[in-house]
């Protein structure tokens, strides 16, 4: 048994990313056991399931790892619980360069950035190799400069952290980043789209032959689009909601309400042929409950609960009939959460509608 495409059996995790760990079978010989799948069963457990959390999906060959805080795990992966026949991948939880061995093209830019950190960070950013690949030492920003690879750096206290780059000739594919600001509510019905351009168009590619990827992966998905009427095509990138976000992230005490992340896409059968671009989502939020209060004598208390980004004004008519106070507030970025009280000082019913507006 082993866990294939996992160099050196181990994983770099940030706080909240999760990774699918694909299962095989082989046989004392090292030869792929196919017929081993959906016949033999398989258990998947850690050392430490305070630092990553595992799901395991019925007859599917693949384990679902997920970082939940700084640390390091030890998942093995046996047959039946037999010790004998099992794999092992060290998994190690915490800060990380966003994005992670990025392939880019010359003359092109991305957008370096950290992620998964546990408290503010500072610190700046070094290139191996100015000759193939230039970074901004105080914001990320790198340039593909010539074919080549390149390591890039960010020093910071106490931290060093690093990945790879490879730069490739000219456009092969160019992804280029929607001009509208991006945002995780009231998201167009077929997602924001980014154009995928490929070189000279010698060669169609359709949606079917090109994959699209998000990162850190836990703000939203993509998946590739060709428009059958123009021939473009894009990645769609659909944002995850607030009320996603809030139920479903790893909280860490650096998250902002926005979050810079990349969409790269890549051919299937030839990973190494890709592109990709940078972009920034501005966290919104959402209210629960009915968009209209109604309170009267017998009840003139309510709650009302805002998701995501909290960082919002709250205004009303009739102040003297209404006061709105702040109950909880848990500011955590893009997956806050926080709690007003809504008191009623007047008999009559009175129908209240609730205007929030980010500042």
């Amino acid at each position: 048994m082993k866990s294939e495409g996992i160099p050196f059996h181990v994983i770099d995790l940030a706080v909240g990313d999760e990774l699918e760990l694909p299962i095989n079978y082989f046989d004392s010989l090292g030869i792929h056991f196919l017929e081993a799948h959906g016949v033999t069963t398989y258990n998947v457990e850690t050392n430490h399931r305070d630092v990553v959390s595992i799901k395991t999906v019925n007859d599917q060959p693949s384990a679902y790892i997920k970082g939940l805080k700084h640390g390091k795990a030890l998942i093995r992966v046996s047959i039946g619980g037999n010790i004998r026949k099992s794999d092992y991948v060290l998994v190690s939880v915490g800060a990380r360069i966003c994005p992670q061995n990025p392939v880019i093209h010359t003359g092109n830019f991305l957008n370096f950035s950290i992620a998964g950190a546990d408290h503010q960070i500072s610190g700046q950013w070094v290139t191996s190799n100015r000759s193939v690949l230039s970074v901004n030492v105080a914001s990320g920003q790198a340039k593909g400069i010539s074919q080549g690879s390149a390591h890039v750096t960010f020093e910071g206290h106490g931290l060093k952290l690093q990945t790879k780059v490879t730069v490739l000739l000219g456009n092969t594919i160019y992804v280029d980043s929607p001009k509208e600001t991006l945002t995780n509510v009231d998201v167009p019905a077929e997602g924001y789209n980014f154009p995928v351009k490929f070189r000279e168009n010698k060669f169609a590619v359709p949606e079917a032959m090109f994959n699209c990827q998000v990162d850190p992966p836990f703000i939203g998905y993509a998946k590739p689009r060709m428009d059958l009427d123009t021939g473009n095509t894009y990645c769609l990138f659909f944002p995850y909601s607030p009320e996603h976000l809030v139920h479903s992230m790893t909280i860490a005490k650096d998250m902002k309400p926005h979050v810079s992340f990349s969409i790269s896409a890549s051919l299937k059968e030839a990973h190494h042929v890709s592109g990709s671009a940078s972009a920034l989502l501005i966290g919104g939020f959402s209210v629960t409950g009915p968009n209209k209060l109604n309170i009267d004598a017998n009840s003139n208390t309510t709650i009302i609960s805002i998701l995501g980004n909290t960082d919002v004004q709250i205004h009303w008519r009739n102040k003297g009939w209404l006061s709105i106070s702040l109950i909880k507030r848990e500011d955590f970025g893009i997956a806050g959460h926080a709690l007003y009280k809504v008191i009623y000082h007047l008999n009559p019913i009175y129908k209240f509608s609730n205007l929030i507006h980010p500042y």
